[in-house]
């Protein structure tokens, strides 16, 4: 390709930017009077034009921050929102052959940044070099590769999935909620409750809430009735089905009826992200410590009772002097004494300063690490402490068996 050579860039002069579209440009900018500008500010080009992009070229005379002291510094600038990869050098013409080259090598410059040297030159050395006290720099600029702008649309299936959520034409099951309102018998609270109808796709709730699938058939006309259930719970739930995202206000304000529905109907992760943001949003105080313990064995909610047993640990003497512990489930007082054992051993083994027994690695995991080990094997991260633990250790039986096999 030819080098495009026709229009030369003066600083304090005027010139026309031009465009090339080769592969190959040079450009002289003239920093006219070079002496007598200032070493403690920067110098910029007027803006010009080649292989299809803006530049300009930016000087220091005193040296940019972290220069060695006397050098001048120089910058090749791209003005254009694309990005594109290019080899650069910087020549100063001097009486002297060969003239003074500096080339920066090939380097991919962002849309908006700048590519160069802090110690250009002495800045001594180019005054010497001036030609009727002006600095001509020669900037030649290569492309090796542009990278044009593109867009690309995202994958449909998931919009087009969330939007047919509801579409009475192309729904195969249908439900009417019934949540409970007012006093008096839970019949009389049913009929008083508002009703709320959703349409939804059998295929949808089998993937992604089993139990609520199990309770309809696909193209079934009759509508499933669903009582004891908040209707906005009910549709953050079906939404998430759906591949949508409950939006954060959503969660806080119905975390526990999120966690309710989605226990009841099997929507295993969405109980789990309801049960963190439920957790985010409550403070324990020894006035609700042991309804919330109640509500995490009820739900089998794991998080939530090492929370509660922590605050009951860190809390111990309040606790016993204002919560009754008396009528508990027999489970939660194991529990407890459970999680206590597992504090004395994590201190113990901090103590000595080894690592605990490798059969003891499980029960002194935190809940988030078990869930994570659960996880990452593509295992269920529902359930209470011990059936956690079970299926990890089972998982390596298993793994154990097959190695020697």
């Amino acid at each position: 390709m030819s080098s495009a050579e026709d229009e030369d860039v003066h600083v304090g002069g005027v010139g026309r930017p031009s465009v090339s579209l080769t592969d190959r440009a040079t450009r002289k900018v003239h920093f006219h009077n070079f002496s007598e500008l200032s070493t403690t500010e920067l110098v910029m080009s007027p803006q010009f034009s080649c292989l299809g992009y803006d530049w300009k070229l930016r000087i220091h005379p005193g040296g940019d921050g972290g220069a060695s002291d006397g050098f001048c510094s120089v910058f090749l600038c791209n003005c254009t929102n694309r990005s594109i990869e290019v080899e650069f050098t910087f020549i100063v013409k001097i009486s002297s052959v060969p003239s003074f080259t500096m080339t920066g090598g090939t380097h991919l410059l962002p849309p908006k940044s700048n590519l160069g040297f802090k110690d250009f030159a002495p800045r001594t050395f180019l005054l010497n070099n001036l030609k009727e006290g002006t600095l001509t720099i020669e900037v030649n600029i290569r492309t090796t590769k542009q990278h044009i702008p593109t867009v690309v649309p995202p994958n449909p299936t998931l919009s087009n999935l969330i939007n047919e959520l509801g579409n009475e034409d192309t729904s195969d099951v249908e439900f009417t909620v019934v949540g409970v309102s007012g006093n008096g018998s839970n019949r009389q609270k049913r009929n008083k409750a508002k009703r709320h109808t959703f349409h939804a796709h059998h295929f949808v709730l089998r993937l992604n809430a089993p139990a609520l699938a199990d309770m309809c058939t696909s193209g079934d006309s009759n509508t499933v009735e669903i009582a004891n259930v908040d209707p906005d719970a009910f549709k953050h739930m079906l939404t998430y089905c759906y591949g949508g995202k409950i939006s954060n206000e959503g969660l806080s304000s119905k975390a526990k009826e999120i966690i309710e529905v989605a226990d009841r109907f099997g929507v295993v992760n969405l109980k789990l992200e309801a049960e963190a943001a439920y957790i985010k949003n409550t403070e324990l105080t020894v006035d609700n410590v042991r309804d919330e313990l109640l509500l995490a064995d009820a739900m089998n909610l794991a998080l939530l009772k090492e929370y509660v047993i922590d605050y009951i640990a860190e809390n111990g003497e309040d606790v016993l002097a204002k919560v009754s512990f008396e009528d508990l489930p027999s489970n939660l007082l194991k529990d407890l004494l459970a999680a206590t054992s597992r504090i004395t051993a994590s201190l113990r083994n901090a103590g000595k300063g080894g690592s605990p027994n490798p059969q003891d690695k499980f029960t002194l995991m935190r809940v988030w690490q078990l869930r994570s080990c659960l996880l990452e094997k593509g295992l269920c991260a529902d359930g209470s402490r011990e059936t956690m633990i079970a299926r990890l250790k089972d998982d390596e039986d298993n793994a154990e068996g097959e190695e020697k096999e």
